[in-house]
């Protein structure tokens, strides 16, 4: 449903937005499954994403992000940036999980492209990858959601400043907006 919705998406989105996708994983083994299965382009949701975006899919992980290893301003103008990244890595308390939070000097090309200072984070520096990703104002697909309910998960969210959020659950919460419900019969 996820790599289907993506096209329609930014589709509904102003022309030019640049077409960068946060994927968000509660853990390491669906976040190690993710990036394989959307890295292998003879996997039916590759070849989805593939077909809807011409084969202009980049898929990257965070130590790739923060390395800016691929990762620029103009490609993400250029191609459909998927992000994946665990809610550790954007909530956590814990040092490799700060990464995100720290200054980067690999990503400072993109702090001429920031159009939206307003919605920047307070006390966290221009080149941070979450500061970047803020400014790029991405889709936002929240795999089992459930999974992200507390209020430090909707501070990673905020964070992430998206542009449209996606969840993905099979225990959707009292309070969702369900648009699609899938039987399992």
């Amino acid at each position: 449903m996820a790599c289907a919705a993506v096209k329609p998406l930014f589709e509904a989105m102003p022309l030019g937005k640049p077409h960068v996708v946060a994927w968000l994983v509660p853990s390491n083994s669906i976040l190690d499954q993710t990036i394989k299965t959307l890295s292998n382009v003879n996997h039916p949701y590759r070849q989805r994403l593939d077909f809807d975006f011409a084969g202009r899919v980049v898929v990257y992980t965070k130590e790739q992000l923060l390395s800016a290893q691929g990762f620029s301003p103009t490609a993400v103008r250029e191609q459909l940036s998927i992000c994946i990244l665990s809610y550790d890595s954007i909530r956590s308390n814990k040092k490799d999980g700060r990464k995100v939070y720290q200054e980067n000097s690999q990503l400072a090309p993109f702090t001429k492209t920031f159009t939206s200072p307003e919605t920047m984070i307070v006390d966290i520096d221009d080149t941070a990858l979450i500061q970047v990703l803020n400014q790029l104002s991405p889709v936002v697909i929240v795999d089992e959601s459930h999974n992200a309910q507390s209020d430090l998960s909707v501070e990673m969210l905020k964070n992430l400043n998206p542009s449209f959020v996606l969840d993905l659950t099979a225990t959707p919460k009292s309070n969702s907006n369900i648009i699609s419900y899938v039987d399992a019969r």
